[in-house]
């Protein structure tokens, strides 16, 4: 902050220098000082269409979609052309529900530049949120002929195609690209997991293991041949798979939880821990190692350390308005003897996802721990009478049965 201030004694109009500086009062944390610095140098660039859309910008940021309207508006008065102007106006207008005037919009955009994908691209996106299969098709194939093999219209143009029931006719399409490209990463992708969708594992697993060779620093093959292996009921040929992948690119985070999980669903606790705890070496804030990491020191460990470091773990998650990841500081809560707050946080569990029976489970032994046997009973009854089975159901029943 000081040195932009520093060369702005130099440069007091340079929008360039005045964008920086809000950035770095943007990180720390001072937006009010960031919209001054905005403001000035709109104010004294009124025609430089980046300082406009970078307030603009800011102002989405504080949810103020009808002052970034009027700057971007601004900007278009300037230079009605501009992509990133018309692009940003687009995007205010659907989150504002106006879907006629995005798509006026847009279509300024596919007139202006007809050679860019992205008009088409915004085009399709814009039919699809309206479920207008037919026409997002055809603006996402416009998309793919100006770029051809493109990773988003690819993508998007194949999963219509199967929200249509049509994988008939979205793997001949994937097909006559691969003639002309065989080794091109997204279409493979795309085909390998609409033939595991199809459980043709054979064909599949020849998609995935070419992938490999073709892109082997790559983790996705490694994740859906592992996947594939779990589907047909091959644990360890999915460890073997996910071990090979590591090999290619030590410590990669995905391939680590995907490890983790194959040991979780095969029972293997101490070494599905294990994997999630370098998954957390490699990636900190992963809230889905920390959560399940957490849930599982607490439910297959439970010592005084186990405990400890799950509660360090959860409280991680303490902002979290995720079911799974409130219900895991609760049930943590409940292990470590704070039975009130145990109790608080599960109820709003509840509220949120009434019908999962480990929830109810959680929440029918905090009550019965706080003397309350009549919520205890409603809430085990129902925990036990639901279909399927959950890591508890045993002492449920147990705790059901004693209050009977």
């Amino acid at each position: 902050i000081n040195q932009f201030r520093s060369v702005l004694k130099d440069q007091p109009t340079s929008a360039e220098i005045l964008t920086l500086l809000a950035d770095a009062h943007l990180a720390n944390k001072e937006p009010d000082l960031a919209k001054d610095s905005l403001r000035k140098a709109v104010d004294t660039n009124p025609k430089d269409a980046t300082a406009r859309l970078r307030l603009a910008e800011f102002f989405l940021r504080s949810r103020d979609s009808t002052s970034a309207l009027k700057e971007v508006d601004k900007a278009l008065e300037a230079s009605p052309n501009d992509i990133r102007a018309l692009q940003s106006k687009a995007e205010i207008l659907v989150g504002k529900q106006d879907f006629k005037g995005a798509e006026k919009v847009i279509a300024i955009i596919k007139s202006a530049h007809p050679e860019n994908p992205l008009g088409y691209h915004r085009m399709g996106q814009l039919y699809l949120a309206q479920k207008k299969y037919d026409q997002a098709l055809q603006e996402f194939d416009l998309a793919l002929k100006q770029s051809p093999g493109a990773a988003d219209p690819l993508l998007a143009a194949t999963n219509i195609l199967l929200l249509q029931n049509k994988a008939d006719k979205a793997i001949a399409r994937l097909e006559d690209i691969l003639k002309g490209n065989p080794d091109q990463l997204i279409a493979n992708k795309l085909l390998g997991e609409i033939y595991l969708s199809q459980k043709k594992f054979a064909e599949a697993e020849k998609i995935f293991r070419h992938l490999i060779q073709v892109s082997p620093k790559w983790n996705l093959p490694y994740s859906n041949l592992a996947l594939l292996n779990t589907t047909r009921g091959d644990t360890t040929g999915a460890i073997k798979v996910i071990n090979e992948g590591l090999k290619a690119i030590p410590e990669d985070p995905q391939l680590l939880q995907s490890l983790a999980g194959i040991y979780e669903s095969g029972h293997e606790y101490p070494n599905a821990m294990a994997a999630y705890e370098r998954v957390l070496k490699q990636k900190p804030d992963n809230a889905i190692a920390t959560n399940n990491l957490a849930s599982l020191l607490v439910d297959r460990k439970g010592d005084a350390d186990s405990l400890k470091r799950a509660k360090e773990l959860a409280l991680r998650l303490e902002s979290s308005s995720l079911p799974a990841f409130m219900d895991t500081l609760g049930w943590v809560y409940y292990k470590s003897g704070e039975t009130d707050k145990a109790v608080a946080l599960l109820k709003k569990v509840i509220e949120k996802a009434p019908k999962v029976p480990v929830f109810q489970y959680h929440l029918g032994m905090a009550y019965h721990k706080a003397g309350d046997s009549k919520s205890a009973k409603s809430y085990l009854s129902q925990a036990v009478e639901a279909k399927g089975d959950f890591p508890g159901i045993d002492e449920a029943r147990q705790t059901l049965a004693s209050l009977n």
